[in-house]
């Protein structure tokens, strides 16, 4: 496995990126709908304001089996690294998210911030089943829950 800097310019690697999200969405949210293709393009085209986006891919081969993407806030919550962080489900549990985790640690000091905020699933009492292993892997490496999100949908009855 190698991890190197995404290339925004390079199309190969930005298919790959993207084939890992759907993967990862289909597989941690099935109950969502799949990311958009434009939608993750156009991250780099009209990036946040005030930050800077950085995404690193881990390679096994040609194919991209797990990324991290990270914000660092320009303006405020200069303490602060907002991560995405995705290995796909046939490849968990070799290391992935630990070698990308550590590059972001690195990042971060770099950078010198001093919190890394990251979403991970859980399943709730009653919903659709998640697979809990970024959550556990998180909590083991240290990480705290910190704010509890609730999406839920709710469909209204024609009229």
């Amino acid at each position: 496995m190698t991890i190197a800097r995404l290339d925004p310019l390079d199309s190969v690697a930005m298919g790959r990126w993207y084939d890992l999200v759907v993967a990862v969405t289909r597989h941690d949210l099935p109950d969502f709908p799949t990311p958009s293709g434009p939608e993750h393009t156009a991250r780099f085209a009209h990036p946040w304001p005030a930050s800077t986006e950085e995404v690193l891919l881990a390679w096994d081969g040609d194919r991209v089996v797990g990324a991290a993407s990270y914000l660092l806030p320009q303006a405020q919550n200069l303490s602060v690294v907002h991560l995405d962080l995705v290995v796909h489900p046939r490849h968990r549990r070799r290391g992935i998210g630990t070698g990308l985790l550590e590059h972001v640690y690195a990042a971060a000091r770099r950078h010198c911030r001093s919190l890394i905020e990251v979403e991970t699933v859980q399943a709730l009492p009653g919903g659709g089943a998640r697979d809990e292993a970024g959550y556990r892997y998180l909590t083991n490496r240290a990480h705290q829950p910190g704010v509890t999100s609730i999406r839920s949908r709710y469909q209204i009855a024609d009229h």
